[in-house]
Formats: structure tokens, C-alpha cells, sequence
């Protein structure tokens, strides 16, 4: 019974197994037939396609024929049919500049191979592209919130002035198709027997040409960028006097100030890569320094600080004693080594060196002032940040709506601790226990400071005391220069509105310049640390930029060692504010006490509120109560 049963059971199994297998292979024919139906579908479609592509293609050889036939025919009744020629170019014309579907395929039929080249701006959740593209030797950019409408917006007008060529006379055609040589191929075709000499350096390359008595250098990232340069220095004095060799057309000779900035950018690099060598903290992202120049003698230029930056001190290590440092961006720093210096040159006063220092009594024996020829340049080699950075890299070069545009001349604050600056719609009082409290301490920007050095001068409150304002010659930068824009940034937006001004301060516009060798800036992350030297000091010293302090001690730059050559000075040589009669205790009475230094001071706050350009945030008053202790 139990063999009968289980061999029923298996044949059950069987015939299941023997259904299933049917039913999968019905549903496989089905499968089949479907798949032999979309396969004949697609053929009879492929077909379909490729007759209307041939359709297409004869139509429009005939349209070719017919306009051929058409113009010589105009030709021939040219002389009889005159009123009838305008018609027939209405009629063949908008064929010729229909609207385009997709210009960047159109650009591709007409030139293939082109290559775009995007650049991306602003945050990522509101990325702004920037598209170039190269042809015929003409660039054209276009931008957008994303990179194929960026490069649709670069492919239209080459498209339109590929389908449209403009009529030009033979004389026009000869400028447009005028390029620019390399450099260091003309100096080579003119000079074949210069001399090239190469330096290498940690941060970079020097190129050293020499041709006959003259030489030339120039720095760069590669050997490359530093033989352009050294190159473009040559041409520039060699050829000055003849056609310029770049573009084949006369040109006036290279001016006095541009050989000074090229000279005085070219100082300030060489001064830090003699300090620092082949130190490990050789690296930096932004490089400053102030060099004093006297009647315009190139010979007689001196670094007086180089600095390098792009950190402000966290809230939590503010020091209520002044021994921190709160800005340390290179460009702050520079202009506090040249105040390092002031108190030094006031010293020699102090004793039996009085000729040598750069001052020299007033008339009125209140004080002091610059001797005559003495000039100060600030070398950056990057644009300040701030409202000098506000600016599209395609400005001048095309039309286009900015988004930053609006906030344009806007004050700006750096951002605690990091880089970069944002507006602060806020109160301009900052206080000291809400900073404890957790509040991000504000600083502003580079180029708002600068603008203010334009107005109160170099020497600042202290200083104010003893001498006249001292303000910048010029302000040459290495690289990421828009001259609009940077004069803007540094005193335009504020001239129509500051007024009043007490006695011997101004508006100062300093000479505008960017180096004939561009710096390469470096785009990696900023070092943790900042690099200080000023003429008096032997060696670099090196703050750390989340403490604000050297390791061991104090910055020579804080307050509190301002306040103590103040003290040193004060009493030794005349004041113009009669200070030394004056009970003065803290940090904060002694800057309140330059009357006409707060004056100005003020102006250019009001200045800055009458052109709806924002309110000046200042530091807790707490962190200049302190005082030195006897």
C-alpha cells in the first residue's frame, strides 16, 4: 500500500512539472513573436527614416541649385531690374539667419572640435557658469545657471557671426586678424643671444634674461610662466622706443609708474623668498608689503614689511589686555609694520640721529611731517578682499546682469576664523559678552580698511599725536586687478559723499597697478599660520592665526607694544596735540584724545551711511580699556 501511494505521488509531481514546463514555453512562443514584431517595426521605422534624411537632402540641394540660379540671374538683370532686387533679398535672407534650435550643435557642424572651457562661481546651491570658446581666433562667453546654458549663451553670437560675417574693408580685416606673439618667441627672434639663467626656489621659479649690460627678471609658478614674464620685462624697456613686437604697431614707451610697480612687486617677493628660504612655512596664499621710495628713485627703494595672511582670530581669544593679534590678513599686517617703523624713525628724533630720520619738524614746532619725496607703495599680490573682489571675471568684455551688481560698494566683514566676507545688516555696536556668548567676532574687510587709510591716513589714533596723515603713493596688485572696480573699492563710492574733513586730512586716490608679470595665486588651502617682518626685525616672526600670538610671547604688531613705544615716545618730542600735558590711562583714552583724527574718522562713517553703502562695525570697546601697568 505505502509503494502504491508514494508512486501516485510522484507521478502527480510529474504531470505538474510537465504542465509548468508547457505553460513557460507557450508564454516563451509569445515572447518570441513579440520581440520578431518590434524588430520588424523598428526596420520598417529605420527606413522610414533614412528616406526622409534622403528626401531632405535633395530638397536641399535643389534650394542650393535654385540660389544659385537665382543670383546669377540678379547679376544678369542687375542694370534692367533694380526695384525688383530688394524683394528678392528679403526673400533669400531670413532663410540665411532662421532662428536657432540648439547653437551649440550648429557651432559644432559649422567648426567641430571646439572645446569650452567653464568656470563656476558663487555657492553651490546658486552656482553662476561662466563658458568661453575660441574661433577663428575671437572668443565669446556666455553665462547661466548651469553649464549647457552657459555654453548656449557662448555658442550664439559665434554662431550668428559665423551665418552673418560682417563687411569689412581689407584694412579692418588685417586688425581683426591680428595676433598677439608669445613673448619669449619675439625676444628670441630679436635678441637670439640672450642668456637665460633659471633659480629655483621652493614657491617658485625666477628667470633671469641677460642681454648685453641689461638684465631682466621675472617669477612665476613654472618655468614656463617665470621665462614669459622675464620676457614681457625685456620687450617692455628694449623695444619701447620701436613698434611694439607683440602687436606690430607703434606704441609709447612702457610709463615710469608701471617700471615702478614691476620693480616694487618684484621687491617684496624677493625680500620673503630671502627670509624664509626653503622653510617649511615658505607657502602662503596672499603676500603684502609696504616699500618706501624717495623722489622717485628706483635706487633708493626700501622694504620696510612683508607679510603674509588670510585669517582673523576667533571670538573666544580676544584679549582684553591687547596682546592678541585680531586681523591677520597680510595687508593689515603690512600697513602695522610701517607703524613699527613710524615709532622707530621718531626715536632717532629723540636722539643725536635727527638727519636720518624720515621726519622733520613742522613750522609751527608742533609736531612732525614727511620729509618731501618720501613715498610708500602697498604691494598685495592678489586683489584685497572685499568690495574690490566684487566683480565678474568678464566685466568690460560683454553685457551681462551680474547678480552682484546690487551690492556693489556694499561694507563687507570677513568671516570669523576663515576666508571670504558677507554683508551684516545688523547693529554696528559689537559686545563683549555676546562675543563670549558665542556671537562670531566681525572684522571688516580689506578693502573697506584700505578705504578708511585713504581717508585717516597709515599712521593711525597714536600716531596722530606726533605726526601728520601719511597716506599710500599706490597700490600695486600681482594679480586679479579690475581698475574700475578697485578704485571703487578704495575710495570712489565714498567721494561724492565725505565732507568736512578737519585740517591736513583728505580723500587720497592712490595710482593704480597691476604687475606686467601676473602671480600665479595659489587656490589650495590657507596655512594656519602668518609670516611678519618689519624693517627692524631680524627675523620673520610667525603667528599662529587661531591664537593671534607667536608661540612664547606676544606679536612686536599688538596693541599692547604700540602702546608701550607710545609711552617711550611720549614726552621726548614734540606733539601736535600736546599729549605729554594729558592724563591719559587706558589704550582707548589715548586714541580718543587725536581730536582730529576721530573727526575724520567719523566723516567717513557718515560718509559711508549717506550712500546707503552700510554701517561701519567696530569692536567692543571692552578690548581697549587696558592699560600698562608700572
Amino acid at each position: 500500500m505505502l509503494e502504491m501511494s508514494s508512486n501516485n505521488s510522484v507521478s502527480a509531481i510529474l504531470k505538474r512539472i510537465l504542465k509548468e514546463t508547457s505553460q513557460l514555453k507557450q508564454k516563451l512562443d509569445k515572447i518570441d513573436k513579440t520581440l520578431e514584431n518590434y524588430n520588424n517595426n523598428f526596420n520598417v521605422f529605420k527606413h522610414q527614416i533614412a528616406s526622409a534624411m534622403k528626401n531632405q537632402s535633395e530638397a536641399q540641394q535643389e534650394n542650393r541649385e535654385a540660389t544659385n540660379t537665382s543670383s546669377k540671374n540678379k547679376k544678369k538683370k542687375e542694370t534692367t531690374s533694380d526695384a525688383t532686387q530688394p524683394t528678392k533679398k528679403a526673400k533669400t535672407e531670413p532663410h540665411k539667419t532662421k532662428n536657432i534650435d540648439n547653437p551649440i550643435c550648429v557651432l559644432n557642424e559649422l567648426r567641430p572640435g571646439l572645446k569650452y572651457t567653464v568656470d563656476q562661481t558663487g555657492p553651490i546651491h546658486a552656482a553662476t557658469f561662466f563658458a568661453r570658446i575660441k574661433v577663428d581666433g575671437l572668443t565669446y562667453c556666455g553665462q547661466g545657471s548651469s553649464k549647457k546654458i552657459a555654453k548656449t549663451n557662448a555658442a550664439k553670437p559665434a554662431v550668428h557671426v559665423l551665418t552673418n560675417p560682417p563687411k569689412t574693408t581689407p584694412t579692418k580685416t588685417k586688425t581683426k586678424n591680428k595676433k598677439v606673439q608669445n613673448p619669449a618667441m619675439v625676444l628670441n627672434q630679436l635678441y637670439p643671444n640672450s642668456i637665460y639663467t633659471c633659480q629655483e626656489h621652493k614657491i617658485g621659479f625666477k628667470i633671469t634674461i641677460t642681454i648685453g649690460e641689461h638684465k631682466f627678471s621675472g617669477a612665476g609658478t613654472s618655468k614656463k610662466v617665470a621665462k614669459k614674464a622675464a620676457a614681457a620685462a625685456a620687450l617692455a624697456k628694449l623695444t619701447a622706443i620701436l613698434k611694439n613686437p607683440l602687436t606690430k604697431e607703434p606704441s609709447d614707451s612702457v610709463s615710469d609708474g608701471q617700471k615702478k610697480a614691476d620693480y616694487i612687486g618684484r621687491l617684496v617677493h624677493e625680500k620673503f623668498k630671502t627670509l624664509m628660504g626653503n622653510s617649511d612655512h615658505a607657502n602662503f596664499k596672499v603676500l603684502a608689503g609696504i616699500v618706501m621710495m624717495q623722489k622717485d628713485n628706483l635706487s633708493s627703494c626700501k622694504v620696510i614689511s612683508v607679510n603674509t595672511g588670510t585669517k582673523c582670530i576667533p571670538g573666544e581669544h580676544i584679549s582684553l589686555s591687547g596682546v592678541t593679534l585680531n586681523d591677520m590678513h597680510a595687508e593689515i599686517l603690512s600697513r602695522r609694520g610701517l607703524i613699527n617703523f613710524f615709532y622707530d624713525q621718531l626715536d632717532l628724533l629723540a636722539g643725536s640721529k635727527q638727519h636720518q630720520s624720515i621726519f622733520t619738524l613742522r613750522k609751527d614746532g608742533n609736531g612732525y611731517k614727511l620729509k618731501d619725496g618720501i613715498q610708500f607703495h602697498l604691494y598685495i599680490n592678489t586683489a584685497p578682499c572685499g568690495d574690490a573682489r566684487i566683480f565678474c571675471p568678464f566685466d568690460g568684455k560683454q553685457e551681462n546682469k551680474h547678480c552682484n551688481r546690487s551690492i556693489r560698494g556694499q561694507l563687507r566683514v570677513k568671516i570669523e576664523a576663515s576666508e571670504g566676507t558677507s554683508i551684516k545688516n545688523r547693529s554696528a555696536l559689537q559686545t563683549w559678552d555676546g562675543i563670549l556668548g558665542g556671537e562670531n567676532l566681525l572684522t571688516m574687510s580689506c578693502s573697506d580698511k584700505i578705504c578708511k587709510w585713504n581717508v585717516v591716513g597709515l599712521q593711525g589714533a597714536l600716531l596722530s599725536h606726533f605726526i601728520e596723515p601719511i597716506y599710500l603713493k599706490s597700490i600695486i596688485l600681482g594679480s586679479l586687478m579690475h581698475e574700475t572696480h578697485l578704485y571703487r573699492a578704495i575710495c570712489g563710492r565714498i567721494e561724492s559723499e565725505v565732507t568736512g574733513l578737519p585740517n591736513l586730512f583728505q580723500l587720497n586716490k592712490p595710482s593704480l597697478f597691476l604687475l606686467t608679470s601676473r602671480q600665479t595665486r595659489d587656490v589650495g588651502k590657507s596655512p594656519r599660520l602668518s609670516i611678519n617682518w618689519c624693517l627692524s626685525s631680524p627675523q620673520p616672526e610667525i603667528v599662529r592665526t587661531n591664537t593671534g600670538k607667536p608661540e612664547g610671547g606676544n606679536s612686536k604688531l599688538c596693541k599692547r607694544e604700540f602702546m608701550i613705544k607710545f609711552m617711550n615716545t611720549r614726552g621726548k618730542i614734540f606733539s601736535i596735540t600736546e599729549v605729554e600735558s594729558k592724563s591719559l590711562k587706558t589704550y582707548g583714552d589715548i586714541k580718543e584724545a587725536a581730536s582730529s583724527y576721530q573727526v575724520a574718522k567719523t566723516r567717513l562713517y557718515e560718509a559711508f551711511i549717506k550712500a546707503n553703502l552700510g554701517t561701519w562695525i567696530s569692536k567692543p570697546t571692552e578690548q581697549d580699556m587696558f592699560q600698562l601697568v608700572k
